[in-house]
């Protein structure tokens, strides 16, 4: 819209007028409400569009001469000169706007654009708010859905090729906005630094991986597979001293719970029931009812464990000299996992500050149930309380009895060949990991013994978003999308957005600001 500030005004108002005038004419007619609804949300639209014009008109009209006139009594006459002007769009979502702008020269700096600095322009077409939505949206679902609603309401006509641009132009900011956003609540109560990592597959276009990982295709197979999406996560955890007996209830139900006599079962989710039940903080008054977990901080990187342990530890450290409470790390059995760990905890000098590495308990459950399916077979009504004993000596750090137990078992010549060799690898992985299995200590120090927030992340930050139907990921859009997903699952967004606002505002020109 363009004029004078009179004739601004005047179509503002005619256009008011009209709005008005539409909507006693809903009234009187039969016509339902919701089609009023929807006819009045138009008009609303082209008047917004109208009130956005007006803005930046006495914008440009009344408050950036001044600060150019300061700008050159500051540096001196002569040194800032008008250099013609220039226009550019900016979708809002009212609609796209065309703003012509005064172009100035200044010395050593070149082109600068008062107006935009004014306005806080961004540097590409969409606004903020429009980049923020569709950004919020499409890191939740797919690319052409996440713009379906804001077309229907505000008749932009996006594509889902639009939507991928603007993650990919938003997830540039993502590596800067984590650098300076580290900041983390102090606790009330004895804590613990927890960090865990896990991976994830990410279905990639074939053509997207490297030659010597492409896998030769059969008829009818798809040309895609799966590249490792290494999930971090950091938490502090408030301290919880847990007895095994809860432990083992949280691992199992009873098969009649107003019976307490009954036998137990086990759970049919039993990562989540040790978060629901056994990595919750114990109850001690009405302000302790919250989760175990706080300050919990999540990313993943495509292809590439080293970096997202240098990333959650270089995180972590920047932490630790806010709380300098007992770091913990929990992982599963994953091959170089710990060598990794404990190298960049010495890198970033919090090595001595480790109290411990935990072995999942759900991956050590899950090999004691592999061992009595062998044992006792996968009918027998004692595998119950087989397991339940088996469990209550490894959460007494009673790995070794375990183990002795097992090579017993190993021995038994009514074992076939292939069983002795599934007890021989049980036994190997109880003994690989017998140093990260002293669950009575961790228990009375109020550790977490659960990667159940790992594996949790995992299903929350990729699987939910990235192995939708048919879904095939180029390298580059898939670690853009896990960046996303990051800043959404962290509930970092509405922060996320003012940071890059406030970025793209420094990184011009500071003329006429």
């Amino acid at each position: 819209m363009k004029g004078t500030e009179k004739e601004l005004l005047d179509q503002i108002k005619l256009r008011f007028d009209g709005l008005l005038s539409e909507a006693s004419a809903f009234g009187l007619s039969d016509c339902s409400l919701s089609k009023a609804e929807g006819g009045l949300l138009k008009s609303l639209l082209t008047l917004g569009l109208a009130l956005l014009s007006y803005v930046i008109f006495i914008r440009n009209t009344r408050v950036v001469p001044q600060k150019v006139r300061a700008a050159k009594a500051i540096v001196g006459v002569g040194k800032i000169h008008s250099g013609g002007s220039s226009e550019r769009r900016y979708l809002s979502i009212f609609g796209e706007l065309r703003i012509n702008r005064t172009r100035y020269k200044q010395a050593e700096v070149g082109n600068v654009y008062p107006l935009d600095v004014s306005l806080d322009l961004p540097l590409s077409l969409w606004s903020y708010l429009l980049q923020g939505w569709v950004g919020n949206q499409s890191s939740s679902i797919n690319y052409k859905e996440s713009v379906g609603l804001l077309n229907k309401l505000f008749d932009l006509g996006l594509s889902g090729n639009d939507a991928k641009n603007n993650c990919g132009q938003l997830s540039q900011h993502v590596e800067a906005y984590y650098e300076t956003n580290t900041e983390q609540e102090e606790l009330d109560m004895p804590g613990i630094h927890a960090i865990g990592f896990d991976g994830k597959g990410v279905p990639i276009i074939l053509e997207e991986m490297p030659k010597d990982e492409r896998p030769r295709l059969g008829t009818g197979e798809k040309r895609g597979r799966k590249k490792m999406a290494t999930v971090s996560v950091n938490a502090t955890f408030t301290s919880n001293i847990r007895s095994k007996e809860e432990v083992i209830s949280g691992l199992f139900r009873k098969m009649n719970t107003s019976d307490t006599t009954a036998p137990l079962v086990k759970k049919s989710a039993p990562s989540m029931s040790v978060v629901d039940k056994i990595e919750q903080p114990s109850s001690c008054g009405n302000n302790q009812q919250k989760k175990g977990y706080d300050n919990i901080h999540r990313r993943a990187f495509l292809g590439c464990q080293d970096r997202a342990i240098d990333y959650s530890i270089q995180r972590l450290k920047e932490q630790y000299h806010i709380n300098p409470i007992p770091i913990v790390a929990l992982m599963d059995g994953g091959m170089g996992l710990e060598e990794s760990i404990l190298k960049h905890l010495e890198k970033y000098g919090l090595k001595d500050a480790l109290e411990a590495t935990i072995i999942d308990i759900i991956h050590v459950e899950e090999y004691v149930w592999k061992a009595v399916n062998i044992i006792l077979g996968s009918q027998s009504s004692l595998r119950l309380k087989w397991v339940e004993d088996v469990l209550g000596d490894l959460l007494d750090s009673q790995t070794d009895k375990v183990i002795d137990y097992l090579k017993v078992n190993l021995n038994k010549t009514r074992l076939s060949e292939n069983k002795k060799e599934s007890i021989s690898k049980i036994i190997n992985y109880f003994q690989n990991h017998k140093h990260k299995m002293d669950y009575a200590s961790y228990l009375s120090k109020g550790f977490p013994i659960s990667t159940a927030i790992v594996e949790s992340t995992c299903k929350h930050l990729v699987k939910d978003r990235m192995e939708g139907s048919g879904m095939r990921w180029d390298m580059t859009g898939a670690q853009n999308m896990l960046d996303m997903r990051a800043v959404n699952i962290n509930q970092n967004w509405d922060d996320f957005m003012c940071f890059i606002q406030s970025s793209n505002n420094n990184n011009r020109c500071n003329f006429a600001a």
